[in-house]
């Protein structure tokens, strides 16, 4: 009888990288008929226009598989806020006309530090507006929103709407701190939605670190001063040398600065201090609903609550 899909739709900045470099690439367990990053995800179920998508042509080209676990892991399918994309809506509906048994894999990340992380990224692919212009960008003037939308790390409205197309049991929703705090929990609920006996012993390797504030600080001077061309050649041999002459002295500055030094740490508070003061206690109710529906307690992985809120509050 043919496995019912794997589709790990994101969030960013939550070990992506590892479950497709770590887990998801075992042979014996998965197959990944759309490759390690998926980019035909994102073609049929965000790109393609609504008068050519056709779920059956999609489900007979990616195939159907016995003896492993088929896994589409693509992060982006649940949105791309450093760029104001939000398509989760789109996407949950095209991929329940596609696969309609498939099991749903999201990963969440306390908002905070899902933002700076969000940041750091951004900077690192070469943008260069502050944290602060993209969180604030019309935020109160109506019929606009700023790029970075609050609601989209309202993780309980993500659950919601994905229950509007899957059945609970079906959908999987882990924090990334529990990666860190308890591996072979993170583990054992995975192994649960996929009938799986995956180890946790391979959560011990970090993988796509962050760079250090050093790295970014002087990245984010670059990317205004000498912006990255708009359009690069595919293989990096080719990039115009003074590009990679770029690129290899902002890592000499991240690999000593992280190793030898605490320079860019200003920058990296500074970073931390504004995602704090715009955000506030805005994400506690939700983590609270989500708290109830997950039946996992994000106030002890250093999730806002609104419990948690109202005890410092008082």
């Amino acid at each position: 009888m043919p496995k019912s899909p794997l589709v790990h739709i994101g969030y960013q900045k939550t070990a992506s990288t590892f479950l497709q470099k770590r887990v998801f690439s075992d042979d014996a367990v998965f197959v990944r008929p759309w490759g390690e990053h998926a980019a035909p995800a994102i073609e049929h179920f965000v790109l393609e226009h609504p008068e050519h998508f056709d779920p059956v042509t999609v489900r007979n080209a990616f195939g159907q598989f016995e003896h492993q676990i088929p896994v589409i892991s693509q992060e982006d399918l649940s949105g791309f806020p450093v760029y104001a994309f939000y398509h989760a809506e789109t996407v949950a509906q095209r991929i329940k006309a596609t696969f309609p048994d498939a099991r749903i894999l999201v990963c969440i990340r306390e908002q905070k530090s899902m933002i700076v992380s969000q940041y750091f990224q951004f900077v690192r692919q070469g943008g260069s507006r502050s944290l602060l212009s993209m969180l604030k960008d019309n935020d109160s003037k109506v019929g606009f929103r700023p790029v970075i939308r609050k609601e989209h790390f309202e993780y309980d409205l993500m659950y919601n709407l994905l229950r509007r197309y899957f059945d609970a049991d079906n959908i999987l929703m882990l924090p990334h701190e529990l990666l860190h705090h308890d591996p072979d929990a993170y583990f054992a609920k995975l192994n649960a939605l996929l009938g799986t006996s995956l180890v946790s012993t391979v959560a011990t390797e970090t993988v796509n670190a962050k760079r250090s504030g050093s790295a970014a600080q002087i990245e984010l001077f670059f990317n205004k001063m000498f912006p990255m061309p708009p359009d690069l050649p595919t293989n990096y041999g080719d990039y115009p040398l003074w590009v990679r002459g770029r690129n290899r002295m902002l890592r000499n500055i991240d690999l000593f600065a992280t190793r030898y030094t605490n320079l860019g740490q200003s920058f990296e508070d500074k970073i931390k201090r504004d995602a704090a003061g715009y955000i506030g206690d805005h994400f506690a109710k939700s983590n609270s609903r989500l708290s109830k529906q997950l039946d996992i307690d994000l106030a002890a992985l250093g999730y806002p609550t609104a419990a948690k809120t109202q005890v410092t509050a008082d």
